[in-house]
């Protein structure tokens, strides 16, 4: 079995239906066009099919984007031209085999619940800190994909309704200000009020600094750095705070590139999301933990995924 986390075209394979494991990858630009995407995947199997010596017999793709049950890509922001594009059928029909395509979180939320940071939680949050922010839920172990397979896009929900304008043309949406874009804007503003200037020497300028920047200068424990992470810290637990209040998780995973600030992160999103918290002194805290998987998480989660539309399985529980 295969899975496919197509946003950087990278492939896990799976020697068999219990033991899951990388047995061979393969990375090519992602194509923005609906058949070039079509004919890149398919050209990624037939590569791993020969690298692996193996016939694939169930495929997955995670990819970006609002992905319907049916396995059509509506839309995806990184991919312009891919728009309503019936991935699933046209993968399976070239390949004949099942095929299921999903969003990318939800490959990989499935992967960190039953191999990373949420083995033994039936009930969780996935946050995926990036450009944006993705989020997925598992309750009493299964998926939730609402209606129509787009559930969990919390990242959009408001949280200033006075805040900046996003680009989807809603303003003050959390991911303006809890993901990798927020760190970096409110680390700029920093540097331009002079609150900053170990950043700005990091950078070489004020406009230079960016997360990144933020990033190196923690390694170093620079004083600067760390209010800055403090406030973004809060800007996270606002929408951490009202998913733990909504969905009642055992536990709440951080994952994506933002996620590899680490302990520094994690412990003070987890501290403030509990300040949050109405009642909390009254109900067992929920430990914001780090995702374990790292980039291979969409790709092992879509083994997992595929292991499913072999057997048929539309929702597969831990």
């Amino acid at each position: 079995m295969l899975g496919l986390a197509a946003s950087v075209a990278s492939v896990a394979a799976s020697a068999d239906g219990t033991d899951i494991g990388v047995l061979g990858e393969c990375r090519v630009p992602t194509p923005t066009a609906g058949d070039a995407l079509v004919e890149s995947l398919v050209a990624l199997v037939r590569t791993l099919e020969h690298d692996c010596k193996q016939r694939v017999t169930a495929l997955a793709v995670g990819i970006a984007g609002l992905i319907d049950r049916r396995g059509v890509v509506q839309y995806s922001p990184h991919l312009a031209d891919v728009v309503q594009l019936p991935l699933a059928e046209r993968l399976s029909d070239a390949l004949r085999c099942p095929v299921v395509v999903e969003n990318d979180l939800t490959t990989a939320t499935l992967a960190e619940a039953r191999l990373g940071a949420g083995r033994g939680s039936r009930d969780l949050v996935m946050v995926g800190l990036g450009t944006g922010i993705g989020t997925k839920f598992m309750i009493d172990g299964a998926l939730v994909r609402g209606a129509n397979g787009f559930a969990g896009e919390a990242g959009h929900m408001t949280v200033d309704r006075g805040g900046a304008r996003h680009v989807t043309g809603l303003a003050g949406a959390w991911e303006m200000y809890g993901s990798g874009t927020g760190l970096g804007v409110l680390a700029r503003q920093a540097a331009l009020d002079g609150t900053a200037p170990s950043l700005v020497a990091l950078a070489g300028s004020a406009e230079a600094v960016t997360g990144e920047t933020v990033s190196t200068a923690i390694g170093t424990g620079d004083v600067a750095a760390l209010k800055v992470l403090d406030a973004y810290a809060e800007q996270v637990a606002i929408g951490v705070a009202n998913l733990i209040m909504v969905l009642d998780p055992q536990r709440v995973i951080l994952g994506g590139g933002v996620s590899e600030l680490g302990e520094p992160l994690r412990s003070r999103v987890e501290a403030a999301a509990q300040r949050r918290v109405v009642g909390a002194a009254y109900r067992p805290a929920v430990p914001v933990v780090l995702a374990e998987l790292g980039e291979r998480a969409g790709a092992l989660g879509a083994v997992l995924a595929a292991q499913g539309a072999a057997g048929r399985v539309e929702n597969p529980t831990i």
